[in-house]
């Protein structure tokens, strides 16, 4: 049985050279994660903006999706998916610009697998989150080669 200790402790320990490896932005990217892994579906945007933008490499060039939206999105996702693992690759990083806002960069290995036909999914995924001064994320910016979900 796996819990979300179980989960975040796994990606914990996969970052050891990042000298922000303990920041909250980063903890925060972390444990959304480990929530989406672990089917806690109201958790996972505990730490969004309710006017959080979501944008997505696959949709047309400067277009996003609102928050809800994106639950609704996700939900739709989680219907026609199992997700068997989510694994932190390599190291998160802080991009910390001067003003008003921090961005977390990460990579991850979505896998997943399609409850109608069995079929295992390997999808390979970079997000950036920014976040504000009050340690809230206002946007998602999500990179991954979506014709593997066709």
């Amino acid at each position: 049985h796996r819990d979300l200790h179980l989960s975040l402790r796994r990606q914990r320990q996969m970052c050891i050279r990042d000298s922000y490896k303990g920041h909250p932005d980063i903890s925060k990217v972390r444990k959304m994660l480990a929530h989406l892994e672990l089917g806690n579906f109201d958790s996972i945007f505990e730490d969004f903006t309710d006017t959080s933008r979501f944008y997505d490499i696959n949709m047309p060039y400067g277009t996003f999706i609102s928050l809800e939206e994106n639950k609704v999105s996700l939900k739709s996702g989680l219907e026609r998916f199992e997700i068997e693992s989510i694994d932190e690759v390599g190291y998160p990083d802080l991009l910390d610009y001067e003003g008003s806002q921090h961005v977390v960069i990460s990579w991850w290995t979505y896998r997943l697998k399609e409850k109608k036909t069995d079929k295992r999914i390997k999808l390979s995924v970079h997000l950036q989150h920014t976040f504000d001064n009050d340690g809230k994320i206002t946007s998602e910016i999500s990179y991954y080669n979506g014709s593997l979900l066709e």
